[in-house]
């Protein structure tokens, strides 16, 4: 079944769940600061760019909660950014096990929806155990470019078999001082924080 989505493409998932897209209908649009934007992603920067230097490093813990239904399976995990209108800048790590995991990698709800079908081979990863851990991000979008300074929102996003649905965000001011923000905790995800360095 096709789905349209905000921006105008339609898209739906065969039996593997992979995405399909139809933009005969797209076309790109102008956001509220004039950059230009397709299909729900920047393809035109305004501002001048992070510095070459900067990168957020976002770490997380994992705790399964209490009880549920048999062993507590490691989860799909999720972490990725997007600007202040919505629109999708970049995956920085995804957490599964192919080619079996692809079955389920549509669990992750929120980042499946907000990048597209987006290629993720490059930070894709084995799903881990229960603990502390920390993912990098380059300040660069879906193409390798700098984004520009600004406001981004970092989104960190938990699921597994037999266990609850967790997703945690906020919002980074990225520019020419460091700076750290801490997230609310999300089922079982604490500890959720965002440092940023240039």
């Amino acid at each position: 079944m096709w789905h349209r989505r905000r921006d105008g493409v339609e898209r739906r998932h065969d039996h593997r769940g992979i995405i399909h897209h139809d933009r005969s209908g797209g076309g790109g649009h102008h956001d509220d600061s004039g950059r230009l934007v397709e299909h729900g992603r920047l393809v035109e920067h305004g501002g001048d760019a992070i510095p070459a230097s900067a990168k957020v490093d976002v770490a997380f813990t994992y705790a399964p909660a209490a009880g549920g239904f048999g062993p507590a399976h490691s989860p799909f995990v999720a972490v990725w950014v997007e600007d202040s209108d919505g629109n999708f800048v970049n995956t920085v790590s995804v957490w599964y096990n192919p080619p079996k995991g692809e079955r389920w990698i549509n669990h992750l709800e929120s980042w499946f929806s907000a990048a597209d079908g987006t290629d993720v081979d490059a930070v894709t990863g084995a799903t881990r155990p229960a603990g502390t851990y920390s993912v990098t991000w380059d300040g660069t979008d879906t193409e390798g470019n700098r984004v520009p300074s600004g406001d981004y929102v970092v989104y960190v996003e938990a699921a597994r078999e037999h266990g609850p649905h967790s997703l945690s965000s906020g919002n980074i001011e990225l520019g020419s001082a460091k700076t750290s923000v801490s997230f609310a905790d999300s089922e079982e995800l604490s500890a959720v924080a965002a440092n940023y360095t240039v």
